[in-house]
């Protein structure tokens, strides 16, 4: 039935493409449009424009106008001819994506030019149609920055970006950012973890990288952070291939001691005492306090890519990377786990008007399970290392919970067909996969074991683990066409459907154990790994007008979420004595989730006020779908074994887990939760101030809305008002109920490379507020009319195997609705206000529609400031990345190049402010401080000899990680604001006996010198 399901859904793709569907996809080409005129101005209508090397080009119109459609981004050669004139080349057109590159040209009658006159182009140093803000890298910006080995990384350069890495944008999380590649959205709202967050491509197959921080075209949905647009690199005319090696030397890569005499342990470290250094373990007779030379293991990373032509048409890119990374702490294996990152991208031309490409990545890691899983952990005992306050250190090498397997892969088709100059559409078919595996779990977490002095742990058997399977199919069509000269229209709906679930489990003793999951229907026959089926999909139509004056980015999209998946209308129905086990609420009553549609308003404008200065302004809505596990999570746990229901003598799989109870830490799934919906304003402006210097400066403020509320341990408290027993039982649901307002200044100053040096600078401040607004944790009861419809009972009996439901006698369900009523009474007698007209904290009173019978008292919160007036982010943060780079014959001439010459320098020094917290006056009451200062430079050098053996570039590369040492610690404490003091005070006997127990907690690490050979042809 799936297979069929799977079929059907790509046959639906194809007769999409067959008829010619509106559908979208994310911009991965630009555009080039100019005007053509003779030595005395005046146009030249007929002239032919062509991009070399490329079945692309344009004739121009009456008033010597042209453009060209579907450009790829990167740098290119375009030349213009006319019967009569000589022919004329550009050279070094730059082309970005989304965005216009103007090319003009001026042709001499053969008379007077006898040669092909080559012109080399330069791109304006403002882009007068970015309405938005915008940040695009180019192949060779990114090879400028050969230290940066992570589009993460790139990323963080970027104004707006946080410098950490992490991919958070303008005070707003990687979560709610979206990724394309080569236009296909990549999906992570059905992971949990680490697995919401898209693991990037290798740097080397990367064409184009385009960040969108404060607003975006229509075309681009589900996201309210950010866009990060990524174009990876098509197969070239001609053959051409690079390896990079670096090796990591070994050492101690962690400030402070080695851990094997850290202060934290105190006297618990007896090197000397025979005894203790001999002690075995009396299972395994192994010796258990060993020191491990974790200092001794160098690291290796290798990246290659390889591209060229198959046939005169066709050509293929392949890249590949590798990363064996020593470790820095004592762990389950001296060097990271097995890995590889590979892309793949298959070009062929058709014909003149049709383009055809196969591409997609995978990505694969292996290692050792540490004893978590689903944010749950019994680490102790399970793998060496520093876990549960280092107790773990003597652990064997390995991990007692087994092993783990995690891959992400994407395929894609796309066909471009030009219908004609001014009209073209692209076709997309994708399937995107995930999967998280597991091998040699043990069949359950072993009592913890501690040496003879009850300090540190030995190994134990822990069973902790998670597994998925995620699955999307993905199907776009976008139909652009240049109706006139000043519009520029787009328009399109995409479709993703989903084949998605998760199951883990772990054993926090000897007899707890917590298994959290989404399957499809709750997986009633005990099978999870049966996949739920959402889809999503989107509408857009936008217009992007340019004239002399001003360029506008009109647009509107229409976005649809469906959960595909049945959940409870009343989110505690599991407190209830009806389903408190797993294997009763199975049968508890499901309905489907509400569809979810969201219209998003988008308007972008830029004003060229001379040709080296724009201002920009930009409105729009965006909204973002809640994930799968929100929505869908199921959290049992106990302490009990399971029972065999059907008397069998044996526990089928549908009676695996059936006696464990609700969890009240991780809550449940609310298929209700709407999408979170940020509001955006910004205005801006890009200022060429001389030669090669612009500006770019940005201020923002955005609103966002409906964020989920996670509490203290999952969720708001919500309750069953059990009118049997009497008893109010709780449980955590996320709730929609958070905002938060970000305002703040983005700066962008750059020197585009001439004089041999080039920089970019980035500076972001900003100011976060947020609170409560909207209904808290509801408390559910029922009416007499539900009680007496037999949707209500104490216990179960067995009747042919199986367990059913005992109903209530006429005397109860009378007493007891007698007491739900009353209830309901009572509160009605309080006189609240109804729904939609309850103020802030009041409370209004509702029936649920969806199971009539049931009402629920939802308060409503309106607390302002919860973080304080800047919140809990960082206020600042900024970069600069330093490029330098010495002319081919500078110094002694040694054969065609200089002694000193192709010697190239990039620094990059980063800082941010310390995070927020509160700190607690002497006098009383607290107020909000900050964190100190982080700052940290790298440095990589390097010296390229060309043209060896005739085509092969040679480069030998130093690189310096922290080339200052800097040592930055985190404190937020009393003493640290009183005093400025950031390690113990003086007179802490602790510290004057065994010394600073946080040794190694400074930010970053120590300095580091890797050393590299790249090879290029």
């Amino acid at each position: 039935m799936r297979e069929s399901k799977r079929i059907l859904l790509w046959c639906m793709a194809l007769s999409l493409i067959l008829i010619g569907a509106d559908l979208t996809f994310a911009a991965t080409t630009g555009k080039i449009s100019g005007t053509v005129r003779d030595a005395q101005g005046q146009p030249l209508p007929g002239a032919n424009v062509v991009v070399k090397g490329m079945r692309l080009g344009a004739t121009t119109d009456a008033d010597g106008i042209y453009f060209i459609l579907t450009v790829p981004p990167g740098v290119h050669t375009l030349t213009a001819s006319l019967v009569g004139y000589g022919t004329t080349s550009q050279t070094d057109v730059k082309v970005a994506v989304d965005l216009t590159t103007t090319v003009d040209f001026a042709l001499e009658e053969i008379a007077l030019q006898a040669t092909e006159l080559v012109v080399i182009a330069e791109r304006p140093p403002v882009e007068p149609d970015k309405t938005t803000s915008k940040y695009i890298l180019g192949s060779e910006e990114i090879e400028s920055l050969p230290i940066i080995r992570s589009v993460s990384e790139l990323l963080a350069l970027q104004p707006g970006v946080l410098p950490e890495g992490n991919d958070m944008i303008r005070g707003t999380g990687a979560a709610d950012v979206t990724y394309y590649v080569d236009g296909i959205p990549i999906v992570t709202s059905d992971g949990v973890g680490a697995f919401d967050r898209f693991q990037f491509q290798n740097t080397s197959a990367v064409q184009a990288l385009t960040v969108l921080t404060g607003g975006w075209e229509a075309e681009y949905g589900n996201a309210q952070a950010g866009i990060i647009n990524l174009v990876t690199r098509d197969a070239g005319e001609n053959y051409a291939g690079q390896l990079e090696y670096k090796f990591d030397p070994s050492g101690k890569k962690h400030w402070g001691n080695d851990v094997y005499g850290a202060p934290q342990f105190r006297d618990n470290l007896k090197w000397g005492d025979a005894a203790w250094e001999n002690e075995t373990d009396p299972e395994t007779g192994q010796t258990i306090h060993q020191r491990v030379d974790y200092t001794d293991a160098a690291g290796h990373f290798i990246e290659a890519n390889l591209s060229g032509p198959l046939t005169p048409d066709a050509g293929l890119f392949v890249s590949t990377r590798f990363d064996r990374s020593s470790r820095s702490f004592p762990s389950s294996s001296s060097h990271t786990p097995g890995n590889t990152r590979n892309t793949v991208k298959l070009n062929y031309n058709m014909s003149d008007n049709v383009k055809f490409k196969l591409g997609g990545f995978y990505h694969w890691s292996k290692g050792w399970n540490n004893g978590t899983s689903l944010g749950r952990s019994a680490t102790a005992g399970a793998i060496r290392g520093l876990g549960d306050g280092g107790r773990n250190v003597f652990l064997p090498e390995g991990s007692s919970a087994g092993r783990f397997t995690d891959s992400e892969s994407l395929i894609y088709v796309s066909l471009t067909h030009t219908l004609s100059p001014k009209t073209f559409y692209e076709a997309k078919i994708s399937r995107s996969f995930s999967k998280q595996d597991t091998s040699d779990i043990p069949a359950a977490t072993q009592p913890l074991r501690r040496d003879a002095a009850g300090y540190f742990n030995l190994s134990r058997d822990v069973r902790a683990y998670e597994i998925s399977a995620r699955a999307r199919y993905n199907f776009k069509f976008d139909i652009s066409s240049q109706i006139t000269r000043g519009h520029l229209v787009k328009t399109g709906v995409d479709f993703i459907y989903s084949d998605a679930w998760t199951f883990g489990e772990i054993g926090e003793n000897e007899s707890r154990r917590v298994v959290a999951f989404y399957s499809k229907d709750g997986a009633p026959d005990g099978n999870f790994q049966r996949g739920i089926n959402p889809f999503q999909w989107g509408l857009y139509l936008q217009d992007k007008m340019e004239f002399s004056g001003m360029i506008v980015n009109a647009g509107v999209r229409l976005d649809g979420f469906h959960n595909g998946e049945k959940g409870s209308a009343v989110p505690p129905f599991e407190t209830s004595p009806m389903y408190n086990k797993l294997r009763h609420f199975r049968n508890a009553p499901r309905v489907d989730a509400d569809a979810k549609i969201a219209f998003s308003p988008r308007l972008g404008v830029s004003h060229p006020i001379t040709a080296a200065s724009t201002i920009r302004f930009f409105y729009g809505r965006f909204y973002k779908f809640p994930n799968l596990w929100t929505m869908n999570r199921q959290v049992w746990v106990g302490s009990f074994p399971d029972i065999d229901i059907n008397g069998n003598g044996q526990i089928d799989p549908e009676e695996r887990y059936n006696d464990l109870g609700k969890e009240n830490q991780i809550g449940v799934g609310n298929i209700a939760t709407p999408p979170e919906k940020t509001t955006s304003f910004e205005v801006g402006t890009d200022w060429n101030v001389v030669s090669d210097y612009t500006l770019s400066l940005t201020a923002y403020y955005k609103t966002v809305d409906n964020q989920l509320s996670t509490g203290t341990t999952g969720g708001e408290t919500t309750i069953w008002q059990d009118p049997g027993t009497g008893r109010t039982e709780q449980i955590r649901v996320n709730l929609s109920i958070m905002y938060e307002d970000i305002k703040g200044i983005e700066l962008g100053f750059q020197k585009r490379f001439s004089n041999n040096f080039a920089f970019q600078t980035s500076f972001n401040a900003q100011w976060l507020s947020g609170g409560r607004a909207g209904g808290a944790g509801d408390r559910f009861f029922p009416d007499s009319t539900w009680v007496a419809a037999g949707n209500y009972w104490f216990g179960y009996e067995m009747q042919n195997g199986q367990e059913v439901p005992i109903p209530l006698t006429q005397d109860e369900i009378r007493e007891i609705g007698s007491k739900a009523n009353q209830l309901l009474r009572d509160i009605r007698a309080g006189g609240g206000p109804s729904k939609g007209q309850a103020g802030p904290n009041e409370h209004f009173l509702a029936a649920i529609e969806k199971e009539p019978g049931i009402w629920a008292i939802t308060p409503i919160l309106s607390e302002l400031n919860i973080g304080g007036i800047r919140g809990r982010d960082r206020t600042a943060f900024g970069s600069v990345a330093f490029l330098y780079r010495t002319p081919s014959n500078w110094g002694p001439m040694v054969g065609e190049a200089g002694l000193f010459g192709n010697i190239q320098a990039n620094m990059i020094y980063r800082m941010q402010t310390g995070s927020r917290f509160e700190h607690s006056l002497p006098e009383g009451g607290v107020e909000e401080r900050n964190e100190p200062l982080r700052t940290w430079v790298d440095l990589n050098a390097q010296k390229t000899f060309y043209g060896l053996r005739d085509r092969l570039d040679v480069t030998l590369f130093v690189e310096t990680y922290n080339l200052f040492n800097q040592k930055d610690r985190r404190a937020n404490n009393f003493d640290y604001i009183q005093w400025g003091l950031r390690r113990p005070r003086p007179t802490d006997q602790l510290y004057r006996d065994f010394g600073d127990p946080n040794d190694r907690a400074f930010l970053g690490s120590p300095r580091q010198v890797h050393l590299g050979l790249r090879l290029s042809f």
